[in-house]
């Protein structure tokens, strides 16, 4: 039993190891494999097509001059007699004739011994003996019935040229071909790698990618030298691929450094709180300090739970309680439940909602997406300016907006605010507070987390609607968001 399995070891693993085939070697293989197929069938071609000229050409021949000679051809006394005019050869054509009762000949001559003892058979044409060049005899004979009732066999035979030429051409060909192939194949193992190469290239190319710095090359400049369609378009899609990638990798990067950020402030403070409290002996202080420690415990699990929700969206297992929602009532809900807020700035809340539009989703989520864009307009619009919330049924979808008239948002990051913990630069202090989301309590401080759009533009398109926003600075924003609409 061991000596069996140590083999079935031995044999997959030989199996494991044996190499690929390269692309190159399957190409040229398949080409070899055509050229041979395909010259094969052209020689046997051109072959067939040679045997069946020459033949038609023989049995024209014939033809002819044996009915020529059966016009020669006559009784005189009881005897049969021939023309003057017929000679034993014309025009390339022997002509012989015989007794049909019992063979013996009447006249003219057998040129080829094999032809002799050949039976006779009216109107088939027949290949006979060989010269020393190869060429072939064709054979034709036809029964002629006199008048009285005497028969004559009429033999007629021609020495086909052709025949030995397609020999000798047949010879040529078997010697040539091998060369001919060798030619073919050295021709296309050049065309094929010098049509592979740029494969080589992207593959050295796709190596020497790594980290940033790799992502920044580029292929297309690359291949130049080769200007096909087919590399073209190779190059210019692993260029797009790369662009996407290091997208992603500073994304990411970006991402990982301003969580980072996020949790080291709530973090840091937290520490000093708990060195405070265990250095203080006043109860009122150190009772101060951890609720200090609590508060800080409260944004960094905030700040956990919304990344694990964002988390889960990019995996794709976020799951839709979805049920029936009066988008309306809701809409009207979240402005009763900003007005608070609005009424510590003097904002003043406006609603423009029609009633009855009711969309399938979870209630939950676009609850969660109402306050985060209206919460997001009562912060940065300016002390006694407006909030307006407004919801219609367009066609097939729910059309609604949240307006304000605060501090708007510069054109240059309109593009970027729907990406997580998006930074601008700190010296703009009012575009920066722009950018923030709302959704943190008032303890965080204006600046949020940044997570705020990115989660209502997740579940926006959780939902299979879409968020766009017309902004400007000094000016305020506008947010405009679509739902389909439940289906009747």
């Amino acid at each position: 039993m061991k000596r069996g399995k140590r083999r079935a070891d031995v044999g997959s693993g030989a199996k494991r190891g044996r190499r690929p085939t390269t692309l190159r070697a399957r190409i040229l293989v398949w080409f070899s494999a055509f050229l041979v197929l395909f010259s094969a069938l052209t020689a046997l071609s051109l072959v067939l097509a040679a045997q069946y000229g020459t033949k038609q050409t023989a049995m024209t021949s014939l033809t002819r001059e044996l009915e020529f000679a059966e016009r020669a051809i006559y009784l005189e006394d009881g005897q049969i007699r021939v023309a003057d005019r017929l000679s034993a050869s014309r025009n390339g054509v022997t002509i012989a004739l015989f007794d049909a009762s019992d063979g013996r000949p009447l006249f003219g001559r057998i040129p080829a011994a094999d032809a002799v003892d050949e039976p006779f058979a009216d109107g088939a044409l027949r290949t006979v003996g060989s010269n020393v060049g190869g060429a072939h005899w064709y054979l034709l004979d036809r029964r002629v019935v006199l008048p009285d009732g005497l028969a004559v066999w009429v033999r007629g035979m021609t020495l086909s040229a052709g025949s030995g030429a397609l020999d000798g051409m047949s010879k040529w060909s078997l010697v040539a071909l091998p060369f001919l192939l060798l030619l073919a194949l050295l021709g296309g193992w050049f065309l094929i790698r010098r049509s592979t190469r740029p494969m080589e290239r992207i593959a050295e190319a796709v190596e020497r990618v790594d980290g940033a710095d790799g992502l920044r090359l580029r292929l297309r400049p690359k291949l130049e030298k080769f200007p096909t369609r087919e590399v073209e378009v190779l190059a210019d899609a692993f260029d797009r691929m790369l662009e996407r990638l290091q997208e992603t990798f500073e994304r990411e990067t970006r991402f990982t450094a301003d969580a980072s950020h996020e949790l080291r402030t709530p973090v840091a403070v937290a520490l000093a709180a708990c060195e405070d409290a265990l250095a203080c002996e006043d109860p009122d202080e150190r009772r101060e300090a951890i609720a200090d420690v609590h508060r800080q415990l409260e944004r960094m699990t905030a700040l956990l739970s919304r990344l694990l929700a964002l988390s889960r969206a990019d995996r794709g297992v976020t799951r839709l309680k979805k049920e029936r929602v009066d988008l309306s009532a809701l809409v009207l809900t979240v402005a009763e439940e900003v007005s608070d807020r609005a009424r510590a700035r003097d904002i003043r809340v406006e609603t423009a909602v029609e009633p009855g539009v009711t969309v399938e989703g979870d209630e939950a989520l676009l609850l969660q997406m109402l306050l985060n864009l209206a919460e997001n307009g009562c912060k940065y619009g300016k002390n006694g300016g407006f909030l307006r919330l407004t919801l219609r049924a367009d066609g097939k979808n729910a059309v609604g907006t949240v307006e304000d008239d605060g501090i708007g948002i510069s054109a240059e990051h309109l593009p970027h605010i729907w990406e997580r913990f998006y930074r601008v630069d700190t010296s703009r202090a009012r575009t920066e507070n722009a950018l923030r989301t709302p959704e943190d309590a008032p303890s965080e401080g204006p600046s949020g987390f940044g997570l705020g759009l990115s989660t209502v533009q997740f579940i926006l398109q959780a939902h299979g609607g879409d968020i766009s926003v017309a902004s400007e600075l000094d000016k305020g924003s506008t947010f405009s968001y679509t739902l389909p609409l439940q289906a009747k």
